[in-house]
């Protein structure tokens, strides 16, 4: 059962609204890394801004620092495809009361915003198997990046010690353009892909992006993967039957999460989730 896992680095959780899983995921059985830029951080959806630097005392002037800027901030986000997730904090015991708030799928905030105000499911995904269908399904050529995401606050005022906002114009001119965003990615990718505001850090995110000049959203097959579904404060009976039917062929368990005086527990009064699991 999902609420008695104690490897806190077993499962992903993926909130969606009813909508999605029920037209799209559950019915296709898969998720869609999406374009990078269509997330909702204005670091990600925004461009980026890049300073130039050299080592070897090469001619900055020549350069427009404007359009190159433009130029490495296109070239990283409009090839990189995204899928966000949360996961559980640590310290799990499979202690379904003591373990509730280390969970990932235990958080209001992410209902509300992810899964349209609790009328939408979380997705439980099992990790490692999710990493082998993306390193599977994906093409070898494409770097494939998947881990936690970094929390922390950056000075507004450029570090210069930092380079990953900046293009070192010695590698440019060595390597030329075609090359150098690939090489940049795969030097700072952590920086730039992985890091985000401390004002985010209770989403625990765990992030999987794939880093491809295909200019299609990539989908990935669940099939082995998805391992059950919460279903939110806000879903009528017929809806989760609806979505429980849809997904027998996957095998999973079902949970929903009920509040009370502002406080989550699971719905085990309701019959429909008895022989779940």
């Amino acid at each position: 059962m999902i609420e008695y896992e104690s490897d806190h680095n077993r499962f992903i959780y993926h909130y969606t609204k009813l909508e999605t899983a029920e037209k799209y995921i559950l019915a296709n059985g898969t998720i869609r890394l999406s374009q990078y830029t269509k997330t909702n951080d204005p670091k990600e959806s925004s461009d980026w801004k890049f300073d130039l630097g050299t080592n070897k005392n090469a001619d900055l002037g020549k350069y427009s620092r404007e359009e190159l800027s433009k130029w490495l901030s296109n070239e990283l986000k409009q090839k990189t495809k995204l899928a966000c997730f949360s996961k559980d904090n640590s310290g799990l015991d499979g202690n379904n009361l003591t373990d509730l708030f280390k969970r990932g799928y235990i958080k209001p905030r992410m209902w509300a915003q992810y899964a349209k105000n609790h009328h939408g499911v979380c997705l439980v995904i099992d990790r490692s198997k999710f990493i082998k269908e993306v390193k599977t399904q994906v093409n070898n050529e494409h770097k494939i990046m998947c881990g936690d995401v970094e929390y922390l606050n950056e000075n507004p005022i450029p570090d210069r010690t930092k380079q990953h906002f900046l293009i070192n114009i010695d590698t440019l001119e060595s390597v030329g353009k075609k090359n150098y965003a690939a090489q940049h990615l795969y030097t700072y990718y952590k920086e730039l892909f992985f890091q985000k505001m401390l004002d985010w850090k209770d989403e625990s995110e765990w992030r999987c992006l794939v880093f491809t000049s295909d200019k299609n959203d990539l989908y990935i097959d669940l099939n082995n993967s998805l391992m059950g579904i919460i279903h939110g404060e806000g879903l009528n009976d017929d809806e989760i039957s609806r979505l429980m039917s849809l997904s027998n062929k996957y095998d999973l368990s079902h949970l929903a999460i009920k509040w009370r005086n502002a406080t989550p527990w699971y719905d085990y009064s309701n019959p429909l989730f008895w022989e779940s699991g």
